[in-house]
C-alpha cells in the first residue's frame, strides 16, 4: 500500500486552463482587466472544455490567490492577465 502525501495536489483542470492560456501580468500596464466569470468562460470557449459552472466560485478565489494586480470595479473585482 503506497503512501499518499497530503501535500501532493492535484491542480483542478480550471487552474492547468488559466496557466495554459494566460499569465499573471506583472505590471500594471499590460494585459486586460477581466472579471472571474469572464475568465471562466474564456477558459471555456478557448480549450472546448465544458467546466462546470458549479466551480466558478472555486475558480474565483484561486484567482484572489494567484493575481496579484487586483481592481475594485462596479463590477466587482478584476484580475489583470495576459493572454498567451
Amino acid at each position: 500500500r503506497m503512501a499518499v502525501s497530503e501535500e501532493f495536489q492535484l491542480r483542478p483542470l480550471y487552474e492547468d486552463l488559466f496557466y495554459r492560456y494566460y499569465r499573471l501580468a506583472t505590471h500594471a500596464d499590460e494585459g486586460e482587466k477581466m472579471s472571474a466569470g469572464e475568465l471562466y468562460l474564456s477558459l471555456r470557449k478557448k480549450s472546448g472544455i465544458k467546466l462546470p459552472q458549479s466551480k466558478i466560485s472555486y475558480f474565483g478565489r484561486f484567482l484572489r490567490k494567484a493575481v496579484e494586480l487586483i481592481y475594485n470595479s462596479k463590477r466587482g473585482m478584476l484580475y489583470l492577465v495576459v493572454e498567451k
